[in-house]
């Protein structure tokens, strides 16, 4: 499967973390998954990669848009979902007036506002769909806090939802890691975001941290593989963040960086998480991450009032046949929670069918990747959550 997989692998190499937490909880409703309302199949030219390490679905004026970038090609593509139509294929390295060889990933907040990112050095590039118009932003490698310099990093992970462009204030959240000018020994107890003012061209607030737990080590940070890095919600001058080994979601208000509330949002079928060998190899790390549970995404669907915290369940390494299974040959669920982040229900999906990693909620419903197409094809399907939602409510 080529979509993503790229992008899963990359993940290997990053860092570790995690843990979990327990606070009374009601036991979730488990309900079963909702139906397929429509099907969405694109056809892809041959002027397309079709090596998508990193991917977003978009809705705007009635329609849906598909993203992929292929890193190594530093190739984007673009599709109309629904008119199954294939938009562009836009060379970002192509462009005279900036060079922006070796985007690292991308986020789509409009048609309007596509923000490109590089790590080295830290720049942030706005554009829209056309992909004529670029406005550059340098992200500083320094910041004051509490009357100290820190130096400080974006810290970008392909398939995490980390980035946020809150459009009314001209901000963007990401998130970073601080470090000490001379050895780069990461410093895990400072702020893990930033907020940059688009206007004016910097960074004006650093802020949430790590949970205690995931400070372990001297060494760094000793749970699990992939998790230090944060996934982002939004909703209403609030960023929702969610950690892949943590059970419980921390909210902060944009305005001030303060924590406002941590909630638990346990799902029935993760209990704890195992810690993961600091030392261990890549396989290693690969099978520790095909295998164990971790709370993928959390997602505001603003249609329903809800938030949906994607959790990735327990699976064993290798099927009957000896082989080993795929990332997303596991059980996954929909953890839902209300407006106060109070859980109201959990949600089973099936196996192997769906790509977690991208799910919209959308007027009609759920639009989410299928993960097994035929060659030379993308699919999505139009999942029909209101009935399971209604159910839940009762």
């Amino acid at each position: 499967m080529k979509i993503q997989i790229n992008g899963i692998i990359y993940l290997l190499f990053s860092v570790l973390i995690v843990c979990c937490e327990s606070n009374i909880y009601k036991k979730n409703e488990l309900l079963q998954l909702p139906i397929t309302k429509t099907k969405f199949i694109l056809n892809i030219p041959d002027t397309s990669t079709y090596a998508h390490d990193i991917s977003q679905i978009l809705e705007e004026n009635g329609s849906f848009y598909f993203f992929g970038l292929d890193i190594r090609r530093n190739l984007l593509d673009v599709f109309d979902i629904k008119k199954n139509i294939y938009h562009k294929k836009v060379g970002l390295n192509r462009n005279d007036s900036i060079k922006i060889n070796g985007v690292d990933m991308f986020y789509v907040s409009s048609l309007n506002e596509i923000f490109l990112f590089k790590r080295y050095p830290s720049t942030i590039i706005m554009t829209d769909s056309s992909f004529k118009n670029y406005n550059l932003f340098k992200v500083p490698d320094n910041f004051e806090l509490n009357g100290k310099n820190i130096f400080l990093m974006m810290h970008l992970y392909p398939l995490s939802k980390s980035v946020y462009y809150e459009k009314l204030s001209n901000k963007l959240y990401f998130p970073i890691y601080n470090y000490e000018q001379k050895t780069f020994k990461i410093k895990w107890e400072l702020p893990i975001i930033a907020s940059y003012s688009i206007s004016n061209k910097k960074i004006i607030n650093v802020f949430a941290n790590l949970p205690e737990k995931f400070k372990s080590s001297e060494q760094g940070i000793k749970y699990s593989i992939y998790y230090e890095y944060p996934n982002f919600a939004y909703k209403d001058s609030i960023l929702i963040v969610s950690f892949a080994n943590d059970h419980l979601i921390y909210v902060y208000n944009t305005k001030n960086g303060n924590l406002i509330s941590q909630n638990n949002t346990k799902s029935n079928y993760i209990e704890d998480f195992k810690i993961f060998n600091y030392e261990s190899s890549p396989m290693q790390a690969y099978n520790f991450c095909l295998s164990e549970p971790a709370y993928i995404n959390i997602i505001y669907d603003k249609y329903r009032k809800i938030f949906y915290r994607i959790c990735k369940h327990e699976q064993i390494l290798k099927n009957e046949g000896g082989e080993k299974h795929d990332f997303f040959d596991c059980a996954w669920s929909l953890v839902v929670m209300n407006d106060d982040f109070l859980v109201i229900g959990e949600i089973n999906m099936p196996k192997g069918k769906f790509n977690f990693y991208n799910i919209l909620p959308v007027k009609d419903g759920l639009l989410i990747q299928d993960v097994n197409p035929k060659e030379g094809f993308l699919s999505f399907e139009l999942l029909d959550i209101e009935n399971a939602i209604k159910k839940i409510k009762k």
